[in-house]
């Protein structure tokens, strides 16, 4: 009898916690949204057969199917996403608060099961992420919004491909998108968003690249384009390497909070100078860059997708530019107790 009281007020337990915290409703809702996409989602071969949406988009709908069988040779792990398709009425899949403090990289963090600590939270209604911003913004944190076009469940559920991962005049949106969403079905290294992120960035590219190359060959616009995405991010990462080191100095540095938050105005401005000269180098990614407001949220939310990137790629190519060897190294690094950044810098030593 004590025995089925105690299961019974565990379940109680769980239904309250489900019900009333802010965390699980949050939680739920997303979940929610996503099912919905799923269950309104249909076969890529029906809608290329019943023509269900505009010809660019079927277009690069039939190519999914040789994208995702060379991501399963390439090393990727066998998945049944991305063998449907969903169409939204929204530009981005959803929109992704960032918080820090302003006078160190610090992240505000939220908490979420099996996922652990993360430094961002998404919200499907952009003007609740524009609500929580302003909450954040008066506690004295920096805040940046950003837009995501696809959303990974880690192979939990068959994710489709959605409407706000293709842009219909650049198929190697979709592509590199695929290999990198596979790249966190892969791994998800718990608590270290900045290496996951990173890692994902290379191996998108990377295999994209290599699947462009095989599909299209060296003279197509395809190929031409992610080399060009390549190079983009490669001198992206290098400035804001450098950006992130020059302010986390400040940061660290004994000067009052007062003198940190003069200074790094200072080098807000020299950095936007310099991004200046820089954007002259690049093809097109990155170049809006210095036209939102900088502050911390910002430059580390872009430092956590490609403040390594730069690093990450010198690892590819020590390993002779092969993305299958790449996957593995860094899907074994993911599984290490040691510190990726730690096995990366001792492997590049």
């Amino acid at each position: 009898m004590k025995k089925k009281v105690i299961i019974y007020l565990f379940i109680l337990f769980i239904v309250i916690f489900i019900l009333f915290t802010p965390t699980s409703r949050f939680l739920f809702g997303f979940a929610g949204e996503q099912a919905r996409l799923i269950l309104r989602s249909e076969k890529i071969s029906t809608v290329i057969s019943e023509g269900l949406a505009s010809p660019k988009i079927i277009s690069q709908l039939q190519l999914v199917p040789e994208i995702m069988s060379y991501g399963d040779n390439a090393g990727f792990p066998e998945t049944k996403a991305y063998s449907k398709y969903t169409s939204v009425d929204r530009e981005a899949f959803y929109h992704t608060l960032s918080g820090s403090k302003k006078d160190a990289f610090e992240d505000y963090t939220w908490w979420w099961p099996i996922i652990g600590t993360i430094p961002y939270k998404g919200f499907i209604d952009s003007s609740a992420a524009v609500s929580e911003g302003e909450k954040l913004r008066r506690k004295g944190y920096d805040t940046y919004i950003s837009n995501s076009s696809a959303m990974s469940t880690f192979g939990i559920l068959p994710d489709p491909i959605v409407q706000t991962m293709i842009d219909e005049n650049d198929s190697t949106v979709l592509i590199e998108t695929i290999y990198h969403e596979r790249t966190h079905q892969l791994f998800f290294r718990k608590n270290d968003v900045t290496f996951n992120e990173n890692a994902a960035v290379l191996i998108g590219n990377i295999v994209a690249l290599d699947f462009a190359r095989s599909r299209f060959g060296e003279n197509s616009s395809e190929f031409r384009t992610l080399i060009n995405r390549t190079e983009d991010l490669l001198l992206f990462s290098e400035f804001l390497e450098r950006f992130y080191q020059e302010l986390d100095g400040l940061y660290k540095s004994d000067k009052t909070k007062e003198q940190k938050l003069a200074e790094r105005e200072i080098i807000f401005s020299n950095k936007r100078d310099e991004f200046n000269t820089i954007k002259t180098q690049l093809h097109a990614s990155f170049k809006k860059f210095n036209e939102r407001e900088i502050n911390n949220a910002y430059i580390l939310t872009h430092y956590r997708y490609y403040g390594k990137f730069s690093e990450y790629y010198r690892v590819h190519e020590r390993l002779g530019s092969n993305p299958s060897a790449t996957l593995q190294f860094f899907n074994a690094t993911a599984q290490q107790k040691e510190a990726p950044d730690l096995v990366i810098a001792t492997f590049l030593d």
